[in-house]
């Protein structure tokens, strides 16, 4: 169990209540792109994405494993995979910011019309 004091009630919700849809729609472009860039069906890059969410998953849930540990196990030092990690290093910390600041802003939207302003 996680307990949180109100004041980031909010943010632990994005981080949960919101993130199964979030987490879909960065896995739906990952595997769009995959089926736009290469000679794969959609719904077999939407299986392969799946299947690795899953597995990456359990893999990140065993608490001796975090998320530096499975980048450095896959992303070999001038290999592919780094490649692709310093892309999405270099991109995604400003889009989740924004998704952030996005998700704040609507809840100020919604706590206003709930109290009447």
């Amino acid at each position: 169990m996680v307990e949180t004091d109100e004041y980031n009630f909010d943010l632990y919700a994005d981080l949960t209540s919101c993130a199964p849809a979030f987490i879909a729609v960065m896995m739906r472009e990952f595997a769009g792109a995959a089926a736009r860039t290469g000679a794969i069906e959609p719904v077999l890059a939407g299986y392969l994405v799946r299947k690795t969410l899953a597995g990456t998953a359990r893999i990140l849930d065993d608490d001796r494993t975090g998320f530096e540990t499975v980048i450095a196990r896959v992303a070999t030092k001038g290999g592919i995979t780094e490649e692709g990690v310093r892309v999405l290093e270099a991109r995604l910390p400003g889009v989740f910011d924004e998704v952030l600041c996005a998700t704040k802003a609507k809840r100020r939207v919604v706590a206003e019309r709930v109290a009447g302003k």
